[in-house]
C-alpha cells in the first residue's frame, strides 16, 4: 500500500504492487515437484484445479484462506486438491 496526501488536506492510499499470480487463472498449470519461496497465491483464480503434486516450499506460502492452504498443502503431500 502507498499513502499519499490529497490536495485538498485529506489523505489516501492505494495498492501499488500485486502478488504475481494475482487474478491469474491457474486452471491445468503444473506446479509438479517445483520449490517456491514466499508464494503469493492470493487472489489466484481456480487454484485448486493446479497440479501442486511433490511442490516443496509452501508451507511459507500466501493463501486466500486456511482451507485452500490446507488442499494444497495436502495435495503436495501427495493427497487430492478436492
Amino acid at each position: 500500500m502507498e499513502y499519499y496526501d490529497n490536495d485538498d488536506g485529506s489523505y489516501g492510499c492505494g495498492q501499488v504492487s500485486y502478488g504475481p499470480f494475482y487474478q491469474a487463472n491457474l486452471r491445468g498449470a503444473s506446479f509438479n515437484r517445483c520449490r517456491f519461496k514466499n508464494a503469493d497465491f492470493r487472489d489466484a483464480e481456480n487454484i485448486l484445479e493446479a497440479d501442486f503434486t511433490g511442490a516443496k516450499g509452501l508451507e511459507d506460502a500466501f493463501f486466500d484462506n486456511d482451507e485452500i492452504r490446507a488442499a494444497v498443502l495436502a495435495q503436495a503431500a501427495g493427497g487430492s486438491a478436492a
